[in-house]
């Protein structure tokens, strides 16, 4: 099993059995609330998935989501956040159209400092994820030449020590802004 090179077998394996588990989880969720459901997890490269870094991205997005959702008065059904360690993962089920959450989660995912890192998947009741493009959306882009992301990925186009440093970066400059402009974390 080498089809993703630097990832141990063994490390594989949970994360493909991690996504396993979200599916179901999903799937569960869907049928039990009869909504729409935005899956929120992180996009970071490599075996490792789970640092209280991450998990500080993680409480942040999740923040975000929330009050980005209020403001829209798009109610929350049902929530909940879940600690693995191949990453945070938390789940927000609503009654909404399906364009109007992606719209929502897109602006977030590109409007705000650490949106690069966020992966708010909204979920159908057919359990398919609506893709940007189905709402005439743009494909992301990667995080350090602003190519056709799936491009790189798959031409392993960046070494993952390369990823992880930027993304250290990035995480790095917005918590040092946020704490000079509240004078905490934001």
């Amino acid at each position: 099993m080498d089809c993703w090179p630097g990832i141990e077998q063994k490390r594989l394996l949970k994360i493909l059995a991690a996504r396993e588990q979200r599916f179901q989880l999903q799937s569960r969720l869907i049928a039990e609330y009869n909504c729409k459901l935005i899956c929120f997890t992180l996009n970071i490269p490599g075996p490792r998935k789970d640092t209280p870094l991450y998990r500080k991205i993680h409480a942040v997005g999740r923040r975000v989501l929330q009050e980005s959702l209020q403001k829209e008065n798009l109610l929350i059904r049902y929530q909940c956040f879940c600690q693995q360690d191949t990453g945070p993962e938390s789940y927000h089920c609503l009654q909404a159209s399906s364009k109007r959450l992606k719209t929502l989660t897109i602006k977030i995912e590109e409007k705000h400092q650490l949106g690069r890192l966020f992966d708010l998947d909204v979920i159908e009741r057919n359990g398919k994820a609506l893709k940007r493009s189905t709402i005439g959306f743009h494909a992301r882009r990667c995080i350090l030449c602003d190519g056709d992301v799936q491009v790189c990925r798959r031409n392993n186009r960046h070494p993952i020590t390369e990823l992880t440093a930027h993304i250290q970066g990035m995480a790095e400059q917005y918590f040092a802004e946020s704490k000079a402009l509240n004078g905490k974390s934001r």
